[in-house]
C-alpha cells in the first residue's frame, strides 16, 4: 500500500529522499520503499542511464552542461524540478543534445 510521501519522509527535502532511496538498493536496483513516483521515476533514469549510484551521485553533486552549468542537486527543489532532470536523464540517455 502507497503511502503519501510527506507521511513517509516528512521533512526530507527531495535530495534527502533519493539518497535514502538509494541507499536503499542493492545491485543498482531501486529497494521496494515506497517512494513518490516523480522521485521514483527520476532514480530509475538516473540509474539507467549512470549504471551505478556512485555514478548518478557524482552527477546530481557536479554542475552540469545539461543544467546551464548548475548542479542538478540544486534543481531538485519542487516535482517539477526533478521532472525536468528526469527529462534530461532521458535525453543524455538517448545521446540528444539540449
Amino acid at each position: 500500500m502507497k503511502r503519501p510521501l510527506n507521511k513517509l519522509y516528512s521533512g526530507m527535502d527531495f535530495y534527502s529522499q533519493l539518497i535514502e532511496v538509494l541507499n536503499g538498493e542493492d545491485n543498482n536496483q531501486l529497494s521496494t520503499q515506497v517512494i513518490d513516483p516523480v522521485l521514483e521515476d527520476f532514480a530509475k533514469s538516473g540509474l539507467s542511464v549512470f549504471l551505478t549510484k556512485e555514478n548518478f551521485l557524482q552527477w546530481i553533486n557536479s554542475p552540469s552542461i545539461d543544467c546551464l552549468g548548475k548542479h542538478p542537486r540544486d534543481l531538485m527543489t519542487s516535482a517539477t524540478g526533478i521532472k525536468e532532470l528526469t527529462s534530461i536523464l532521458r535525453r543524455i540517455g538517448y545521446g540528444i543534445p539540449i
